[in-house]
């Protein structure tokens, strides 16, 4: 009890005891009654506070509480051990097996409803190789290493059966193809890849003969083009080769290889120039027009004689004035 608790108790007590003495004297009392229970009054706050106290520190006082008895922890049975060795899985591609082998770790978990399994161990392997199955019938034999790093990594996890009584995980894991079939796997890589080279030079050969047989040796003048083209400086020797373009024009074709008499070899660079000129163009007009391009390159290369010659061959006659015109136009044509 506090200090202004008692306070208050003493202060009630006082009234209380003076109450009795006014109802005493009031009533008529005996003297003896009142003033004994105004004393009693007085002096019981004094009398009760020591056990009031006590007892309300006992109240206040925390209940002990048990102590608690440390629990062992239960250890887990040590692992089992089943091992598993050179089971062939089937892989993503028919007829070809992946050789599986490992060790599988198992142990109880606590007591589960039902009936155990009476061969834990098998049960075990079967987890792992159901699981196993499903991963390996996905991977083509030519990713057997890949392979065989997911399965030591998925199979490292522990998991539980399907009935919750056993815990199942596996170590040294491994994962081979035979080695007859790696080895016919090798050699169809090699196929696959000298087939794909075959094709790429038979594409390539085809654009050459496609370009030499449809653009270069179209005819005899856009081989000699062709020819120039390679070195525009060699034009006396690109005139010497024209007969041999000829011929080579005309078998691309399948055509009949013009025979070169004994008077057509002993012609010279102008008359070679002039028959390959009239091979190419059948009309008067581009055949001018051709002489006068061939003859304005062999003007730029020296060779303005050669030129001369090969546009006099085909130059076009110009027609004479009209004296009664005096070279205009009649009138009334404008």
């Amino acid at each position: 009890m506090t200090k202004e608790q008692r306070s208050a108790v003493r202060a009630v007590s006082l009234l209380v005891a003076i109450l009795w003495v006014v109802l005493g004297v009031m009533l008529g009392w005996s003297p003896g009654v009142w003033i004994a229970l105004a004393s009693v009054t007085a002096i019981a706050p004094s009398l009760l506070a020591g056990p009031i106290n006590q007892w309300m520190h006992e109240r206040r006082r925390p209940e002990p509480q048990p102590v608690a008895t440390a629990v062992a922890p239960v250890e887990p049975p040590p692992p089992s051990r089943y091992e598993m060795t050179h089971v062939p899985l089937p892989s993503a591609r028919a007829d070809y097996r992946l050789v599986f082998s490992c060790v599988v770790w198992w142990r109880r978990r606590s007591p589960e409803p039902g009936i155990p399994h009476a061969d834990p161990g098998s049960l075990a392997a079967e987890v792992v190789l159901d699981q196993t199955r499903q991963l390996v019938g996905t991977v083509s034999p030519e990713e057997v290493e890949i392979a065989r790093a997911r399965l030591t990594s998925y199979l490292g996890a522990v998991r539980t059966d399907s009935t919750g009584h056993i815990e199942v995980w596996a170590t040294d894991v491994a994962l081979r193809l035979p080695e007859s079939d790696a080895d016919r796997l090798r050699r169809l890589a090699d196929v696959r890849k000298e087939e794909e080279v075959w094709d790429h030079e038979r594409n390539h050969e085809r654009k050459k003969r496609e370009y030499l047989g449809g653009d270069v040796f179209k005819n005899a003048g856009s081989a000699l083009v062709w020819w120039l083209a390679r070195d525009e400086s060699q034009i006396d020797d690109a005139v010497e080769k024209i007969p041999n373009l000829r011929k080579l024009t005309a078998a691309a074709h399948d055509e009949c290889v013009p025979e070169l008499d004994a008077e057509h070899v002993e012609l010279g660079p102008h008359d070679h120039l002039v028959e390959l000129i009239r091979s190419v163009q059948s009309d008067d007009e581009e055949r001018a027009l051709l002489s006068d391009s061939i003859a304005a390159a062999l003007e730029k290369r020296g060779h303005a004689d050669l030129a001369a010659k090969v546009r006099a061959e085909f130059d076009q006659p110009k027609t004479a004035p009209d004296p009664h015109t005096n070279g205009h136009a009649p009138a009334g044509t404008l």
